[in-house]
């Protein structure tokens, strides 16, 4: 029981004896401060040049003019011949060219595949996470009847009676192996004052019937069982809005 050797613990020091932080798990420490970081960050990329090209360079390096498919097929594995193996591969990659077009993939049909990218990063980066939602609907012309389905990560929340329910954490549920089982969504942004009526929540399942994925968070999981993704500006919000008010 004595005490260890790295001095970044020791409570003696002057420099350090103010600091008690708490070790809590990884939803303590995020989802309660969740919703301010969101508005908080969304602010700042639009009212702060530093934070606007800091989330757009990021955008830039990552998606840039948007992401291509190369196919390359384990023709061996398959036994497949160089001729079969590269007919394929260009079968592939020209359905992937029509799925990317505008509209193809998009359930609202407003947007491209590169399109699509950009927005789920750049939402990602400014709300912590986006839930992506597999859905089948064959439209004229389509090839593939594969759409996706876009949540913002504000409408993604525990329904209004089940706060004491242990195993749903802001709006994402989990089974007794911490395995997501399905997400509650709210049919309109919580602070939407054109949408009149009550607030009501649908149940999304993460998996089907046979095992294929249908629903899922995208964010950057920092945290063993963490549920939801901490907006990227979090650590510099006090910063930027000092300097911000300074210029």
């Amino acid at each position: 029981g004595g005490s260890g050797g790295y001095a970044g613990a020791r409570s003696d020091k002057r420099s350090l004896k103010s600091w008690t932080p708490r070790s809590r798990s990884a939803d303590e420490d995020s989802v309660p401060d969740l919703k301010e970081l969101r508005s908080r960050s969304r602010d700042l990329y639009r009212n702060s040049p530093i934070a606007t090209g800091a989330i757009n360079t990021n955008l830039t390096s990552v998606v840039g003019s948007g992401l291509v498919l190369q196919a390359a097929i384990d023709r061996e594995f398959l036994g497949l011949d160089e001729d079969q193996a590269s007919k394929w591969e260009d079968r592939v990659e020209r359905i992937w060219r029509h799925a990317c077009k505008r509209g193809r993939l998009d359930i609202t049909g407003a947007q491209g595949f590169g399109e699509q990218t950009d927005l789920v990063l750049r939402s990602q980066l400014l709300s912590g996470d986006i839930l992506v939602i597999r859905r089948q609907q064959q439209r004229r012309g389509d090839l593939l009847g594969t759409k996706l389905q876009f949540v913002e990560a504000d409408r993604v929340s525990t329904p209004r009676g089940s706060e004491h329910d242990e195993k749903i954490i802001d709006g994402v549920e989990r089974d007794g192996d911490g395995r997501v089982k399905r997400f509650w969504v709210a049919n309109r942004h919580p602070d939407d004052r054109r949408v009149k009526g009550p607030e009501d929540w649908t149940s999304v399942p993460a998996v089907g019937r046979r095992g294929r994925r249908l629903a899922f968070l995208v964010f950057d999981r920092q945290r063993v069982d963490q549920s939801r993704g901490i907006p990227y500006l979090a650590p510099v919000v006090e910063p930027l809005k000092q300097l911000e008010r300074y210029t």
